[in-house]
């Protein structure tokens, strides 16, 4: 408590209104910059980044223009950075930036720009169209323009322009120096192009770019599809360096990409696979082998790799013995168990042997140094909604989930990944999803029920039959549902039927059953959701496994993708491992590693429109740390 009012009364001079209050003094006080240092004090303490110091000093009204302007700049910038859900807008129109010396120009810019960024992205962006100043200007800043294009290349980002933020790293690269921080920006350059579909890539490379750019998108192509093949990957890498002579990529980038095939592939020549194929559970261990199957039997090197299933039919008694049957047939590598139970039992044998294993279901605790786990989780889609959401530019949020352990369960991942943003929760309410009528939560989400109340309570008083029609609660800026199919169906017009058809909904997967019926999803237009690229979108090998889309739906159609990528991951698993920001982009989502040794799936977008989903441009999100590093790295 004490350390909040020492941190209010140290920014009461920065919350003061401009003229008028304690803090504020004028310069026909005696405080002139040229008598008393003022100016030269303020601004020795923001260059220092002693912003703490700036806001003890009192504001100064009445300087001459320019050291008013370089006053209120600097401020109003330590205010950013000390307290900036004070900092309104007025703030920065009070100041003509004209007045400003020239590095305080681009200062001022910079700062504009961040405080739009999460408000109003396309005014932020419009505002760093050109630096306000020419680089040639300011020779002795140049972090001032590489803050520039980092910050332009974020905006870009977080709008969905990932090949203009590729093109502003590349810009950035000049005004960085020394190998260190040239190799954070290559490297944050990689995780963005990285994260794109190869048809983007494709449109790079055949395209009107630059060569920087177009040989950077070659580079990332060639690795995506050979680095299981380290001889092939260091023939076309030497290809490359033909085609662009000229590149700017680091040799350390160039030789790690190499060594990491070398070193890290995995090639197991026999896999065992353990799933259930019998009992409760078989419809389930039945998708994920027919994922399975159409993955090896796409496999060009498919003749090297024998697969072998064990049933475990869901049992946990049966584990060791199939196990160790595995191990003793020459597994060099173990794909499952599904089960939460069996897993937990495997573990504490599997601890006496050295063969890798991705289970495909997540567990409590931590897991050995070669064990990996992979799972289609409730809370894994909720965190994906709440990345979307913060990235649209979204913070006040209502949610809608089933009153059972799969929406509890979704609820706590949501919160926890939204108030990390930031965000507010303005209201939240839970349905049983046995029923067909769902007005009771819905009205308690929207408040309508204090409104239905005033309603009863002034006919008591006037005792008089009056129109009315119920308000709900204007401070909500989108809804996250998460529903079935039949559930999501009947809410959507629920929803309308409560005055809320203008408010936005997103939802999770489950609303989806994978295949398109206009009829049944007309209602749902306007709903944006994600799912896995193996229900939204065609890729070449969903073209040619027709027969598996026709075959399942719902949650099984999903794990047939799930047993897509999970042979396909195998011998990347421990370049994802050691290089968290590596991406391998799979049919059920762009796939990571975490440090619980967890694979984490990116989602792919769509929007309901006349009853089909419609793909609509993904965002890349790149992790706040990532940036941070740049700006370390800059001051150095």
């Amino acid at each position: 408590m004490l350390r909040i009012l020492y941190t209010i009364l140290l920014l009461l001079p920065l919350l003061s209104g401009c003229g008028g209050g304690a803090s504020v003094r004028t310069a026909e006080e005696g405080l002139t910059s040229g008598e008393n240092g003022y100016i030269p004090r303020l601004q020795s303490a923001y260059d220092a980044g002693d912003y703490n110091s700036v806001a003890k000093m009192p504001r100064v009204d009445n300087l001459p223009p320019k050291e008013q302007a370089l006053s209120n700049l600097l401020l109003l910038n330590s205010q950013m950075k000390i307290l900036p859900a004070a900092v309104t807008e007025k703030q920065f129109i009070e100041i003509n930036p004209e007045l400003l010396p020239l590095p305080y120009q681009l200062e001022y810019q910079l700062s504009y720009a961040t405080f739009l960024k999460a408000s109003n992205p396309d005014k932020a962006l419009l505002l760093l169209k050109r630096p306000s100043i020419s680089s040639n200007s300011v020779r002795e800043k140049p972090e001032l323009f590489a803050r520039f294009y980092r910050l332009r290349a974020e905006i870009e980002i977080q709008m969905g322009l990932s090949v203009e933020a590729a093109n502003d790293y590349i810009k950035r690269e000049q005004f960085v120096f020394g190998e260190s921080q040239i190799a954070a920006n290559q490297t944050a350059l990689w995780m963005l192009l990285s994260h794109l579909p190869q048809e983007i890539l494709d449109g790079i490379i055949l395209g009107e770019q630059s060569s920087t750019l177009q040989g950077w998108a070659d580079l990332i192509a060639i690795t995506r599809e050979l680095t299981r093949f380290p001889d092939e990957l260091s023939e076309q890498v030497e290809l490359w360096k033909k085609r662009y002579s000229e590149h700017p990529a680091q040799e350390k980038l160039i030789s790690d990409l190499l060594d990491r095939s070398r070193k890290l592939v995995l090639n197991p020549k026999q896999i065992a696979i353990l799933i259930p194929l019998s009992g409760s559970y078989a419809k389930a261990g039945a998708a994920l082998r027919d994922g399975i199957l159409a993955s090896y039997l796409s496999d060009s090197h498919k003749t090297e790799i024998t697969l072998r299933f064990y049933d475990t039919a869901g049992n946990p008694d049966l584990i060791e013995s199939l196990y160790q049957k595995a191990i003793n047939d020459g597994a060099e590598f173990v794909l499952g168990p599904l089960n939460k139970k069996v897993i937990q039992r495997l573990t504490t044998i599997s601890r006496n042997y050295s063969v890798p294993m991705l289970n495909l279901n997540l567990t409590e605790g931590s897991t050995q140094e070669n064990t990996y786990q992979f799972s289609l989780s409730p809370e894994n889609e909720a965190i994906n909604v709440a990345n979307r959401a913060w990235h649209e530019g979204y913070s006040r949020i209502s949610i809608l989930l089933p009153e059972n352990s799969l929406g509890r369960r979704m609820s706590l991942a949501f919160r926890k990944q939204w108030e990390a943003y930031g965000g507010t929760i303005a209201s939240s309410a839970y349905y049983n999803p046995k029923l067909n009528d769902f007005a009771t939560p819905i009205k308690s989400l929207l408040d309508i029920n204090r409104s239905e109340l005033r309603r009863k309570r002034l006919r008591a008083t006037i005792r008089e039959k009056f129109e009315f029609t119920p308000r709900r609660r204007e401070d909500i800026e989108l809804i996250f549902l998460s529903a079935q199919p039949r559930q999501a169906r009947i809410i959507k017009p629920q929803l309308r039927f409560h005055h809320a058809a203008n408010l936005p909904v997103i939802a999770t997967s489950y609303l989806y059953t994978g295949k398109t019926d206009r009829k049944l999803d007309r209602d749902m237009n306007g709903v944006l959701f994600g799912d896995m690229p193996w229900n939204i979108r065609q890729s070449e090998f969903s073209k040619r496994s027709k027969h598996l889309n026709k075959k399942y739906s719902g949650q099984l159609k999903r794990l047939v993708a799930m047993g897509i990528d999970s042979y396909q991951i195998i011998p990347l698993l421990p370049i994802l491992n050691a290089y968290p920001h590596e991406l391998y982009r799979g049919e059920s989502g762009q796939l990571s590693i975490n440090e619980a040794h967890h694979i984490k799936r990116l989602l792919s977008w769509s929007k309901f429109k006349g009853g089909v989903p419609r793909p609509v441009k993904d965002i890349v999100y790149v992790e706040p740390t990532a940036t941070e590093k740049l700006d370390e790295v800059i001051t150095q």
